[in-house]
This record gives structure tokens, C-alpha cells and sequence, in this order.
């Protein structure tokens, strides 16, 4: 984070956690361009968080796949570490960026997070791929689908 601030980029960082940081963040370059929310939001506030927003940074040793999936609803590209169960939610360089977890990844991560925000057309595509993403694999219907196939798939093996 700390080099995406210091580099060239017209960006705004947004933090949301349990914890305070901000005299942590105090020690950042562009403190001015941090947003450390550190409360619970309700959902409005939260919305308007994520309509504001362009890239969803997730940097963790394990998916956090509702605020993944809720972020990518609002067409906002994740960028997440290569952890398990990330072939399911995520497509890289279609609607996430995604690295392995190390230090050349948190490398990569850094390039091709400000190749996207260079490139605004990519970014726009990938925004796209989110929203259409989302509406084909998190609606309703797929999820009752989902839930039947389950359902069958357990009762075949209850009758084996």
C-alpha cells in the first residue's frame, strides 16, 4: 500500500477493520489520501464505501468470500493471494487479480494492481466481468440449483 501511495497514482486507500490503525497509518506517505473506517457500518454506509471504490484489496491467508463476492457485485475487481479455495470465486486477469502468496507475489500484486490503474479501459473490463460474474453465478436460481444438485447428489449416495 504504502508504494501504491508514494507512487504517481491518483489514489485513495480505504481500510475497514476491528482495530484502530491509525497511528499506525500516521507513519504512511499521503496519510490525507487514507480512509481508516474502524466502526461497524451500517448498510448504507457500507455501500457507499464500495460504490466509491474502484479495487478491492483482500491480502490474506484465507478467502474471505462474502466481502470478495459483495465487492465484485459492485464491479470492483479483487485483488487476493492464490489460497484455497480461490479457483472457485476467482478468475485471474478476468475479475481479480490474483497471487501467490510470498513476497514475489505481493511483487506482482503491486505491478499489475498499477498497471490496472493505469490502464482505466482494463479496469472498466474487469469491472464488467464482475458485475456479469456475479449476476450469472450468485443469483436465486443458481443457487437453488446448486442446493438440488447437493441435495440429489446426497440422496443417491444415501440409497448406495
Amino acid at each position: 500500500i504504502c508504494s501504491l501511495l508514494e507512487s504517481n497514482h491518483n489514489i485513495t486507500y480505504t481500510t475497514r477493520t476491528h482495530q484502530d490503525l491509525s497511528t499506525r497509518l500516521d507513519n504512511f506517505p499521503h496519510r490525507d489520501r487514507i480512509n481508516d473506517i474502524c466502526k461497524f457500518l451500517e448498510q448504507d454506509e457500507l455501500d457507499e464505501v464500495f460504490y466509491n471504490g474502484d479495487i478491492f484489496m483482500l491480502h490474506a491467508d484465507q478467502i474471505r468470500s462474502l466481502s470478495s463476492i459483495y465487492a465484485m457485485s459492485f464491479g470492483m475487481p479483487c485483488v487476493i493471494f492464490d489460497t484455497w479455495g480461490t479457483e472457485e470465486l476467482f478468475q485471474d486477469n478476468f475479475t481479480s487479480i490474483v497471487s501467490e502468496v510470498s513476497e514475489f507475489g505481493i511483487g506482482d500484486s503491486l505491478t499489475r494492481v498499477s498497471r490496472l490503474i493505469n490502464n482505466r479501459e482494463e479496469l472498466k473490463v474487469m469491472s464488467m466481468n464482475c458485475i456479469n460474474n456475479f449476476r450469472i453465478r450468485h443469483n436465486r436460481k443458481e443457487y437453488k440449483q446448486r442446493l438440488a444438485r447437493i441435495m440429489q447428489i446426497a440422496k443417491e449416495q444415501n440409497n448406495a
